[in-house]
């Protein structure tokens, strides 16, 4: 019986940190769908709306910016109800914390959140550079990433790694 329990000791001393790794990974990867989800429902709201959409991109989460107007619309809220953008806010844990970085070629800008984001009428972003939107884990060393490229608002998912947004298929 002592044998059996030395091992049995030995074996979950080898694989418990391997599964804690392996769940903040797929915590971390669960959290990023969740953030590209709420990108990607705006752009289809403001194409589908025919207006403007402003997203708050803050470090811990992901809504409506519904303190924001449309300047190409009527102020009227009778006949110009407010875009609602994302039907359900993203709220992240304090273990997955949300930043933002600028790309212009080879220089990365960092990003003090939070930061609106608007999609105009046809989904294009108003960001002037390449949006890269990280989130990180505190229990793990890999960073995912959402590179939203500016003006078509074309948007791939990845590692962060040396300043670039990776993608991985």
């Amino acid at each position: 019986m002592a044998v059996i329990s030395v091992i049995t000791g030995i074996l979950a001393a080898a694989v418990l940190p391997q599964m804690t790794g392996l769940m903040a990974r797929n915590s971390l990867q669960s959290s990023m769908s969740q953030v590209t989800g709420a990108i990607r429902e705006a752009q289809r709201a403001a194409m589908k709306n025919g207006r403007s959409c402003w997203v708050s991109i803050g470090t811990s989460s992901i809504s409506t910016d519904n303190t924001r107007t449309d300047p190409t619309q009527t102020a009227n809220a009778t006949t110009n109800p407010p875009n609602i953008c994302i039907t359900s806010p993203v709220t992240l844990s304090s273990e997955t914390p949300l930043s933002a970085v600028s790309i212009s070629g080879s220089t990365v800008t960092a990003l003090t959140l939070p930061q609106s984001l608007i999609f105009s009428y046809k989904g294009n972003p108003n960001n002037a550079n390449e949006l890269v939107l990280i989130l990180s884990s505190t229990k793990t060393s890999t960073q995912r990433c959402l590179a939203i490229s500016a003006g078509i608002g074309i948007m791939r998912s990845g590692t962060y790694e040396n300043n670039s947004c990776t993608s991985s298929f």
